[in-house]
């Protein structure tokens, strides 16, 4: 027994003796710096403890623990800081990147890791498109800095439009803005799972373009990069590559339930740890008092019961949790507002699924189908309401009247005239939001410069909605000074306004669409009667123009739904509705030129000049 004490004294004293060695070893190896997206899945995403994760990410730390790479993770916001981060070192480097040569003059890429797959997706209700070859004429969505921009740029038959988020590029989709979207396939099911529009895109044909995904490090890292190379080679055709593989890009989606599940584990790990306590408790009772033996047993059942009920509730309790925003739109022209809003809240820290809940099952499609929809909310009992629209807006304060849920409207022409605030400072109630800006009756201005033979105008607008009423008494309160006629009339859902049985007049000059979400949800009808007829049409957004009117002067959805966000952040942590004041929107002159050109209009340069935005394309 004696000798056997020693020989445990003299190991212990080896390890005592090594320890500070190894650590010291440790301490003088390089420490790297791994650059990751806070969300890009499945790519990369940060979880709901501020850790990195995704494929990427899980790749890399096998690689890393095979290669012994001492490493730290830093969070960049895109990836124009990923890739600038590198190249300048302040990044040692990039786990997951795809191998372009553009970025092979600046970067050295290890042997890849997996294949990257773009797709063409488009509407489910396009049921002819089959791949690029059907887009011909039509406009497909890319994002900066990826792979589609190149390739679309390929086809000179099919229009591109490039925006800078995917959330952006995948509502321009859901709103009829472009036609298609050309993305990675598992980034797209991905976001299209996340924002609850799955079931209203679709993959048309087979994967148009593949390329292959590496590491990437700067070109000077040699050492570095054989040593990644060496730990890949030993990693992609293990069984646990696989099984990173499959989880992070088998369904397209981040495997969500991981962090519970280890929650649960755990908690049934202390009920067993417990149960053995008891055991051995009962076996040595003997020698323990009384009261110190029903004391122990008494704190260990209670350990029991607690790690019983949070392995039984703790997954739900904690779903139930995440806060609910539920987003009411009137029609698809709101699209573009909702991908304004997703970004900004990502950027402010909120994922779905991890901190918070965002629900939305697409425009309600009419005004009288908004009280079921907004009822149909209600039953979830949200705790915020997003709401667009001037309709949609009165709809929700009249059905939330009394039930102290928050709402923030984006966007209201006029909040204050319609009622639904007591002041723009403070606004009274549950709700708030932000505001059109006033510039109705200078963008009639405007149309007189952009068109200066205009002389007669027509203008459609909906009998009894707030904002045309607001457009119609700012525009006719300076057409006799500008010396136009206004030709004003209420337009029915039934009315056609392009064909034989146009409610056009044949004799007008030019057409100036209000602020009415109903009129401006047929503003394709509108574009195509103005390509016919060789008409300007001058429109209150954004959007608007780039469905092909000529130019608006007006606000842009996609600002609008990040100052709503901004809002909501603030309802979110705490704020009252009632003690924030309502936020007003800029105004933007756009004009897109290639409209310009096919209705045979010269732009004056001095309005060119002054244009906030040209649209070529």
């Amino acid at each position: 027994m004696a000798r056997k004490r020693i020989y445990t004294l003299i190991v212990l004293m080896l390890v005592a003796v090594a320890m500070p060695l190894l650590a010291q070893q440790k301490g003088e190896q390089e420490t790297l710096v791994v650059g990751v997206l806070q969300d890009f899945q499945p790519q990369y995403r940060r979880d709901d403890s501020g850790a990195p994760g995704g494929f990427a990410v899980e790749t890399f730390n096998e690689i890393a623990a095979r290669a012994d790479l001492q490493y730290r993770y830093r969070f960049l916001k895109d990836w124009d800081s990923m890739l600038g981060s590198l190249r300048i070192g302040e990044i040692d480097i990039i786990p997951n990147l795809g191998i372009t040569p553009a970025r092979q003059e600046y970067f050295a890429f290890t042997h890849p890791l997996e294949h990257f797959e773009l797709g063409l997706f488009v509407l489910k209700s396009n049921e002819t498109v089959q791949g690029l070859a059907d887009m011909q004429g039509q406009v497909v969505a890319a994002v900066e800095r990826n792979a589609g921009v190149k390739l679309l740029a390929r086809h000179p038959a099919i229009e591109k439009r490039v925006y800078k988020h995917a959330e952006q590029a995948l509502f321009a989709l859901m709103g009829g803005d472009v036609q298609g979207l050309v993305y990675p396939i598992p980034v797209v099911n991905s976001l299209a799972s996340r924002y609850q529009v799955d079931e209203r895109i679709r993959q048309a044909g087979p994967a148009v373009m593949k390329i292959e995904r590496a590491m990437a490090v700067r070109s000077d890292r040699t050492e570095l990069l054989s040593r990644l190379d060496k730990a890949i080679t030993g990693f992609v055709d293990s069984p646990e590559f696989q099984e990173i593989h499959r989880r992070w890009n088998g369904d397209g989606g981040a495997p969500q339930a991981q962090p519970e599940q280890i929650t649960v584990i755990g908690s049934l790990v202390i009920v067993l740890v417990a149960l053995g306590m008891v055991v051995l408790l009962w076996r040595y009772r003997h020698q323990m008092s009384e009261g110190g033996f029903r004391a122990a047993v008494a704190l260990l059942v209670i350990a029991m019961i607690g790690g019983l009920y949070y392995a039984l509730e703790g997954d739900a309790s904690r779903t139930e949790e995440l806060p609910l925003v539920t987003v009411v739109h009137l029609s698809k022209v709101d699209s573009s507002t909702y991908a304004g809003f997703l970004v900004k809240m990502k950027e402010l820290g909120y994922e779905h699924g991890i901190n918070i809940r965002f629900h939305y099952k697409g425009p309600a499609g009419s005004i009288d189908r908004l009280d079921g929809l907004i009822q149909e909310y209600l039953a979830m009992e949200p705790d915020l309401i997003l709401v667009s629209s001037t309709p949609g807006t009165m709809a929700v304060k009249r059905l939330t009247q009394g039930m102290g849920i928050p709402a923030v409207f984006a966007p209201v022409n006029d909040p204050l005239d319609a009622g639904i605030v007591e002041s723009l400072q403070y606004p009274g109630g549950d709700i708030t939001g932000v505001r059109l800006p006033a510039g109705d009756d200078l963008r009639l201005q405007w149309l007189t410069r952009i068109a200066p033979d205009a002389r007669k105008i027509y203008v459609p607008f909906t009998q009894g909605d707030k904002s045309a009423a607001s457009t119609l008494r700012q525009i006719e309160a300076v057409a006799p000074r500008l010396g136009v006629e206004l030709l004003t009339s209420p337009l029915e859902s039934k009315d056609a306004i392009h064909g034989p049985g146009s409610v056009v007049p044949v004799d007008v000059d030019a057409i100036y669409l209000p602020r009415d979400s109903t009129v401006e949800a047929r503003v394709d009808e509108f574009v195509k009667l103005a390509k016919e007829r060789k008409l300007p049409v001058c429109t209150p957004s954004e959007k608007q123009v780039l469905s092909g009117t000529l130019f608006s002067y007006g606000f842009v959805h996609y600002e609008i739904g990040r100052q709503a966000a901004q809002l909501v952040d603030q309802v979110l942590r705490g704020a009252k509705p009632a003690d924030l004041p309502v936020l007003t929107a800029e105004n933007y002159l756009l004009i897109n030129m290639k409209t310009a050109k096919t209705i045979g209009l010269e732009v004056p340069e001095t309005v060119v000049r002054q244009a906030n935005r040209l649209m070529y394309e």
